[in-house]
């Protein structure tokens, strides 16, 4: 049967893997050490932004709304990102890096 267009002469996959696409998440601020807000650099692949706020506002024991970020990165990549949660009183001393 005759074929309405021709056959494509190559082929290409875009994006099959996680590391096909790469996001680094730059934040051009000077920490001082001081204030309520720890901030996290996090490289992540194959979770969602909105799900990895969620797990660090159980890890740290506060507010989902006290956690922040710019944007959302895209889980089928391989990206870096930073976090903000906001922790009174620096009671970030008392958590644990291993729960």
């Amino acid at each position: 049967m005759p074929q309405p267009s021709l056959q494509p002469i190559q082929q290409a996959t875009y994006k099959a893997n996680a590391t096909d696409f790469i996001v680094n998440e730059l934040l051009p601020l000077d920490f001082t050490g001081e204030g309520e807000h720890l901030w996290l650099h996090i490289e992540k692949s194959g979770m969602n932004t909105a799900y990895l706020a969620k797990l660090l506002s159980e890890w740290a024991d506060i507010p989902l709304r006290d956690v922040g970020y710019s944007g959302l990165k895209d889980r089928h990549a391989l990206t870096t990102q930073w976090f903000s949660l906001r922790i009174p009183k620096n009671n970030y001393r008392l958590l644990s890096l291993h729960r």
